[in-house]
């Protein structure tokens, strides 16, 4: 029987589809990511509408090759994390948790050959409690600080939140993104300034998230990025 594998990431990270190309970064290096796993950067959806007047003007034409970062400026937050346990399941006894890692399809030939959906069956890996706490902590942190900007924003604002990790440690990240065709052409643009977000976004956020008898609480900083994209 052919085998499929269609991997269910359990640490996510965000991945940019744009119809007609590919996107390049200009002015700005890539972000780096998370090494103890392939990780889920959440990203907000896009919200092309204008904003509240007191949000400030839009973004200028003449900033489209500006790339560039920095702070987080309002009070820090902090937040208690939930897993979603309909994902998971823990094992007190052994201290691991059980995850989905992949999916295989059980009738590949009627798949190939169009004649029925893909019946699939989770293939489960299992990964030490404190392990899975470290790694989903900081996206814990990224979901409440996406819900605190864009409520001070009275909308999302192009917005995305992630985590990014660098030599320099694991930080909250707030994105906004002005997007360029191949030629040029500004196709969007953020309906907000850079340092509006900034005055909105927190200096960090501590997490607290827990599992069965574990518990673990971390701090992360939390930056503000304004990503000028074109499409290759």
């Amino acid at each position: 029987m052919a085998f499929d594998r269609e991997h269910v990431l359990p640490f996510a990270l965000l991945v940019v589809v744009v119809s007609g190309g590919c996107l390049a970064p200009i002015g700005g290096a890539a972000e780096s990511t998370p090494t103890a796993a392939d990780a889920t950067e959440r990203q907000a959806p896009d919200d092309a509408s204008a904003g509240d007047a007191e949000d400030g003007p839009r973004e200028s034409g003449t900033d489209l090759d500006d790339s560039r970062s920095g702070p987080g400026l309002a009070e820090a937050i902090s937040t208690n994390g939930t897993l979603d346990r309909s994902e998971i399941t823990y094992y007190p006894d052994n201290d691991t948790i059980r995850y989905v890692a992949a999916y295989h399809h059980t009738n590949h030939e009627e798949v190939v050959n169009g004649t029925a959906p893909p019946d699939r069956e989770p293939i489960y890996e299992f990964v030490p409690a404190e392990e899975w706490l470290a790694v989903q902590a900081p996206y814990a942190g990224a979901d409440a600080v996406r819900e605190q900007v864009t409520s001070r924003l009275a909308g999302n604002h192009s917005l995305s939140t992630g985590v990014s990790s660098a030599d320099n440690g694991t930080r909250v990240t707030v994105a906004t993104r002005t997007l360029l065709s191949r030629d040029g052409e500004v196709l969007s643009t953020p309906n907000v300034t850079f340092d509006r977000i900034q005055t909105v976004t927190p200096t960090n956020v501590t997490v607290t998230i827990s599992v069965g008898e574990h518990s673990l609480t971390r701090t992360y900083p939390v930056e503000v990025r304004r990503m000028v994209l074109q499409q290759e």
